[in-house]
């Protein structure tokens, strides 16, 4: 049996960024403006930023209904529900999911943060996209 060596060329990879209906992006709009001045959600006392989550997970090329849910993450169920937008029970079982791992990051509950396999590893990916997003923010205000 030949034994095969493993690939040496490490190329960079470089992903294709997430393509988002127009329906959707139509959707993320419209609630976006409504939410304007209204109270949001907030992760280590900072605003959560849906719309630099959203850009985040679209970046890394990530599936449509991670993305759509990254971009969602802040908003009340039951307007997206009443939608009736392909793939919203999807996109919102990610949203669910992923406030579980935020729990979990939140509570310092790391096993089920570091040991696969995961219920729903989209989610787990929003979770770090969103703190991500605080972490950032804290780092712009202490400049």
């Amino acid at each position: 049996m030949i034994k095969q060596e493993p690939p040496t060329d490490l190329t960079p990879w470089k992903p294709t960024p997430t393509l988002i209906p127009e329906e959707w992006m139509n959707l993320i709009d419209r609630l976006e403006n409504e939410a304007i001045g209204n109270s949001r959600e907030y992760i280590m006392r900072v605003r959560l930023n849906a719309c630099g989550v959203g850009d985040l997970l679209r970046s890394w090329g990530l599936p449509l209904d991670v993305v759509l849910a990254g971009y969602l993450i802040e908003y009340d169920k039951k307007p997206l529900r009443s939608t009736n937008l392909e793939r919203v029970d999807k996109v919102l079982n990610h949203v669910s999911e992923a406030f579980r791992y935020i729990n979990y990051i939140e509570d310092e509950k790391l096993p089920p943060l570091l040991t696969p396999p995961y219920k729903d590893l989209g989610a787990l990916l929003i979770a770090v996209a969103v703190y991500y997003q605080a972490l950032k923010t804290f780092q712009q205000q202490s400049n």
